[in-house]
């Protein structure tokens, strides 16, 4: 038995039926979903730090969308949100690091 503790997926149980394999899974309610969707996101930030791929930016993406549909967000107004902080503070495409405030 492997044990996983981990959020996944909504058709990942039914993978894992089409494959034969036994598991048992927990629905959580919205706090306790929460909590693992923050951990997720931690993991996920920092496999892509190591592996650099796609696919662990575009899971990033996915688990920071739920995390803002849980306090009631819609997808288009964290693009709205995000495009107004680019506009009035701008992006961080030049990697500036600010070492002091004097």
């Amino acid at each position: 038995m492997k044990s996983c503790n981990k959020l996944v997926r909504n058709n990942i149980p039914n993978i894992l039926e089409e494959l034969g394999k036994k598991f048992d899974i927990e629905l959580l309610d919205s706090d306790k979903g929460l909590e693992f969707l923050y951990l997720n996101l931690i993991s996920t930030i920092y496999d892509s730090f190591e592996n650099k791929s796609l696919d662990h930016i575009s899971e990033a993406i996915e688990l920071l969308t739920t995390i803002a549909k849980e306090y009631g967000y819609t997808e288009q107004e964290i693009i709205d949100q995000r495009n107004k902080t680019n506009g009035d503070k701008g992006d961080f495409s030049k990697k500036i690091l600010l070492k002091n405030i004097y």
